[in-house]
């Protein structure tokens, strides 16, 4: 897959950083954000079917490394996903869209309530910053979503890690 290529532009105002992305008026930039604004949306109103429609005829999603292959794969991704954290919300706090992809900066709250990825329910609340790359197929469907988020910092707000501590 070629690499997602970037104008970014960045300009802090007091304590706010904004970041803008130009679309050059490219129609099919806009055509790439709107995919995954409405993945966005089916995500969060957990509508799997519509979900599972947003990506690709090969898709595949990937977890810090780990990758799943299609759209059953996908499916039981994020059915597992639904069924631990019920409350799942994402809240993007930038994005970038590229030549062939959208980059999405984010923080994915929600209560693990169920069991996800072997790690028994806490009843904990949590709100991880994460990293999104959706790539996009030839035909402007999502062709993966790949995420990547600090591991430990899930685990200490499910409760099954200590808090780091500072050094003197």
């Amino acid at each position: 897959m070629d690499k997602a290529s970037c104008d970014v532009y960045f300009s802090l105002v007091g304590d706010v950083l904004s970041i803008t992305v130009p679309l050059h008026s490219d129609a099919r930039a806009k055509a790439r954000l709107a995919q995954v604004e409405e993945h966005l949306r089916v995500e969060g109103a957990q509508e799997m079917d519509a979900l599972v429609n947003t990506f690709g005829a090969k898709p595949y999603f990937v977890l810090n490394s780990e990758r799943t292959e299609g759209r059953d794969g996908i499916r039981g991704i994020y059915g597992a996903m639904f069924a631990a954290f019920p409350d799942l919300k994402t809240e993007v706090k930038a994005r970038y869209v590229c030549e062939n992809a959208v980059i999405l900066e984010t923080v994915l709250s929600g209560t693990q309530t169920g069991a996800w990825n072997g790690i028994p329910a806490t009843g904990k609340k949590v709100n991880v910053p994460m990293v999104a790359i959706f790539p996009i197929d030839p035909v402007g469907k999502l062709a993966a979503e790949i995420v990547y988020f600090d591991s430990a910092i899930l685990l200490r707000q499910l409760g099954l890690m200590p808090a780091a501590t500072a050094e003197s």
